[in-house]
C-alpha cells in the first residue's frame, strides 16, 4: 500500500481507539482528539500499534499524541508512507 485512504484508515483507528477503551459500540469521530476519546499516551502508542498491524504498514517514528485526531494521524502517517 503506498497511500492511505481516509475511509480504511479512519475504520483502522476507530477499531483501534474502541479496543483501547474496552468499548466496542463507541462511537469514534475521525476529528476528535485522542484524549478526548478517553486514551492517554500509552493507549495512543498502543492504537498506533494496531493500527500498524492492521493496515500492514510500519511508520517508524511517528509522533501521535493525546492531541492528534483521526485526521492528523492520517497526515502523518500519509508523509511517512510517501518517504518510504
Amino acid at each position: 500500500m503506498t497511500s492511505l485512504d481516509l475511509q480504511s484508515f479512519a475504520k483502522a483507528v476507530a477499531d483501534g481507539v474502541r479496543r483501547q477503551r474496552k468499548a466496542p459500540s463507541m462511537t469514534v469521530d475521525v476529528g476528535q482528539s485522542f484524549g478526548a476519546l478517553g486514551l492517554d499516551s500509552l493507549d495512543v502508542m498502543n492504537m498506533v500499534l494496531e493500527v500498524e498491524s492492521t493496515l500492514g504498514i510500519n511508520f517508524g517514528e511517528i509522533d501521535i499524541g493525546e492531541d492528534d485526531t483521526t485526521e492528523t494521524f492520517l497526515a502523518k502517517a500519509s508523509a511517512k508512507v510517501a518517504s518510504v
